[in-house]
């Protein structure tokens, strides 16, 4: 009964919020009017800074549209553009995003980062939040974490979804601030009002592995349950492993595999890696190496560091495949410029020693660096051990971490 009034909570918000921005452009097209007929009693503005304004959010609409309904990005990007030119702050944050995962324009880390920070600047939460993600991750601009943070936690202020989500993983992981998982805990579960799916699929994940509370798997599954039901592709991807593992519910691996099949409908890359481990291994279907590539290049086009990865190691090895080192470092490579840590120190140790490439001292350090920093603390350790054994650009790369 509980979980049915949940759900219409989250029902109601949704269509309401639904609702708010269908009311926001009968309003915009009705002081449009008012202003194209000369209407308008406002004198803050003239006509023609009016006329701008209102064109601008058109353009922004109709983008909006072609973005997450139709899902036609090169359209999408156009309007964006034509808003960005005119002024429109939701616009820049928008296109900033086009450009970061490369979607109706060739990919640009660099422009994508500009155009968060100019939304920022003009008072965009989402835009101040994804500068945050940029900052954290290193993606146009130098890694940094103190920024990242102070990025977030003006985001939180105003009760931001994805600046929670983003804030309480680095809680969780002591990224750029002291591990703290009840502060992690904390964060979701104080904005779980909101009814953001993504937030509470992730308090779900505290309850399933005791992350800053005490282990809950009946409220871990309830939730995730909820969020699947209500079509939120990371809840049902978690709800999926459970059924895989048997965590919280009884195992079955047919409820798992149609929970990633659902999830990867929706949209969930990782859903699509967890299909593909399926597959690569016989868990529950044929194994079928053929089946599990195909998903893990699926995955790899949509800039899936992971998927890379796997790709990568799996024509290093000649894992049921014919060996193919050059093709395992392209994939290396991709992965490595998407930090993935495993595959810079892969990439570090070919410029090492001119496996497959050529040698290229500045960027065997170069990765050895960005591995450590991106890395756990058995890549470290490895790179000590080379540094002991006399390897000179691992030695360099810890000694220019030191200095920084």
């Amino acid at each position: 009964m509980l979980k049915k009034i949940f759900v219409l909570m989250i029902i109601l918000f949704l269509l309401i919020k639904c609702a708010s921005e269908r009311e926001m452009y009968k309003v915009y097209k009705k002081d449009k009017k008012k202003v194209d007929t000369g209407q308008t009693k406002k004198k803050i503005f003239d006509k023609e800074e009016y006329k701008k304004m209102f064109e601008s959010r058109e353009y922004f609409f109709i983008g909006l549209r072609f973005y997450k309904n139709d899902q036609n990005y090169d359209k999408a990007y156009i309007y964006f553009k034509k808003a960005v030119q005119l002024g429109d702050i939701d616009a820049i944050n928008y296109l900033g995003i086009c450009y970061q995962k490369g979607l109706g324009v060739k990919k640009d880390l660099f422009t994508a980062f500009i155009l968060f920070k100019k939304a920022s600047q003009s008072g965009s939460t989402e835009g101040n939040t994804n500068l945050g993600y940029c900052y954290e991750k290193g993606l146009g601009t130098e890694r940094n974490l103190i920024k990242a943070i102070k990025h977030y936690k003006k985001s939180v202020l105003y009760e931001d979804p994805k600046a929670i989500i983003y804030l309480s993983e680095c809680y969780k992981k002591g990224v750029g601030v002291k591990k703290d998982p009840v502060k992690s805990f904390e964060l979701l579960k104080n904005c779980k009002k909101l009814g953001d799916l993504d937030v509470i699929s992730r308090l779900a994940t505290c309850y399933k592995d005791g992350i800053g509370v005490k282990k809950d798997l009946k409220e871990a599954i309830k939730l995730y349950a909820l969020t699947s039901d209500l079509l939120n592709p990371y809840g049902t991807t978690q709800l999926g492993l459970c059924y895989q593992y048997g965590i919280g519910v009884k195992k079955d691996l047919n409820q798992a595999i149609t929970l990633f099949k659902k999830s990867i409908k929706l949209g969930d890359i990782d859903a699509i890696n967890k299909l593909a481990f399926l597959y690569e291994n016989g868990i529950g279907v044929e194994e079928d190496t053929n089946e599990a590539i195909h998903l893990y290049k699926k995955a790899a086009q949509l800039d899936d560091k992971s998927a890379l990865y796997r790709l990568g190691t799996i024509y290093w090895n000649g894992e049921n495949v014919k060996k193919d080192k050059k093709k395992s470092i392209t994939y290396f490579k991709k992965a490595a410029d998407l930090n993935e840590p495993n595959s810079m120190y892969i990439i570090a140790l070919c410029y090492d020693s001119g496996i497959e490439v050529s040698k290229n001292k500045k960027k065997a350090i170069y990765y050895f660096k960005k591995a450590i920093e991106y890395g756990d603390k058995v890549i470290l350790e490895n790179i000590k051990e080379l540094a002991k054994n006399n390897n000179k650009r691992a030695s360099a790369a810890l000694k220019e971490l030191k200095k920084d």
